[in-house]
C-alpha cells in the first residue's frame, strides 16, 4: 500500500513505521538541550536502527521496542501531569511528541515481531497506527491549550531550591532551620518527578520541565525524601532533610 504525496514512492508497512518512529523518537532528542539521558537514549535508538540491517533486523526490532515502551510509559504519565498542572504549551511538546511516536513504534515493534514470516506485510494497519499516534499527539495538546497556564508562585529567600536531572537530584542534603519548610523542585528532566516525604505526608508532583513548590509545618529532626515514580529512587533520587 501507497502512502499519499509526498510519500507516494514508499512502500508504507510496519516495519516502515517502525524506523519513522524510531527517526522521530531520534530527532526529538537530540534536539532538546543536551542531557546525558537523552544522549544516552538517543545511542540506544540509534543502535537499534543500526541493527535493523542484521540477521532479519529482530535485535534491532527488540531493542527499539523496549525503549519505546520505556519512553512511552514515562513521556505519556507526564505529558498527562503537564496538563493537569498547567504547564505552558511549549513544555507540553517534548513529552507529547515523544509519548506519540515511541506509542507508535511500540505497536509497530510487536506487530513485526507477531508478522516475522510476513515483515512487509500491514500496511493498512500500520497507517491507521501511525494517524492514531499523530492524533494522540494532537489530543494532548488540545488538552494543554484548554488547561491553560497556572501562575507562578513567588520564591521566597527561605526556600530550598532543588533540582533535577538526568533521574538525579541536584543535591541529597538539604537543612533548613525552621519549623516551616518551603522547598521547590526544578524539573529539568525527560520525566516528571517527585518530591516525598511519606512521614510528613509530603508528595510534590512535578511536571516535565516544570517548577512546584511545596511548604509544610515539621518539628526538628532528620526525614528522608525520594521520587516515588517507580524505579527512580533505585537510581539515587533520594536524600535526606535536616530541620534543626
Amino acid at each position: 500500500m501507497k502512502l499519499i504525496w509526498p510519500l507516494a514512492s514508499i512502500s508504507f508497512n510496519w516495519r516502515t513505521l517502525l524506523r519513522i518512529a524510531a527517526i522521530g523518537d531520534l530527532v526529538v532528542l537530540l534536539a532538546m538541550v543536551l542531557t546525558l539521558l537523552a544522549l544516552a537514549l538517543a545511542g540506544i535508538v540509534l543502535l537499534g536502527l543500526g541493527l535493523l540491517r542484521f540477521r532479519g533486523g529482530i535485535l534491532g526490532v527488540a531493542i527499539l521496542g523496549l525503549v519505546f515502551a520505556d519512553i512511552a510509559a514515562y513521556t505519556l504519565t507526564g505529558a498527562v501531569n503537564n496538563i493537569l498542572y498547567r504547564e505552558e504549551l511549549l513544555d507540553l511538546l517534548i513529552p507529547a511528541s515523544l509519548a506519540a511516536l515511541s506509542l507508535a513504534g511500540l505497536m509497530a515493534a510487536v506487530a513485526v515481531v507477531v508478522r516475522s514470516r510476513r515483515p512487509e506485510s500491514g500496511g493498512g494497519a500500520a497507517q491507521i497506527a501511525g494517524l492514531a499516534a499523530a492524533a494522540i499527539f494532537v489530543l494532548l495538546l488540545f488538552a494543554g491549550l484548554v488547561a491553560g497556564r497556572e501562575p507562578e508562585l513567588p520564591v521566597r529567600q527561605s526556600t530550598l531550591l532543588l533540582e533535577t536531572e538526568n533521574i538525579a537530584y541536584s543535591t541529597t542534603e538539604l537543612s533548613i532551620e525552621s519549623s516551616e519548610v518551603t522547598v521547590s523542585l526544578a524539573n529539568h528532566d525527560l520525566f516528571w518527578h517527585t518530591f516525598t516525604i511519606d512521614e510528613l505526608n509530603v508528595n510534590l508532583q512535578v511536571p516535565v520541565r516544570g517548577e512546584r513548590q511545596v511548604t509544610f509545618s515539621v518539628l526538628p529532626g532528620t526525614y528522608p525524601f525520594y521520587c516515588a515514580i517507580p524505579g527512580h529512587a533505585l537510581v539515587g533520587m533520594r536524600g535526606t532533610l535536616t530541620v534543626r
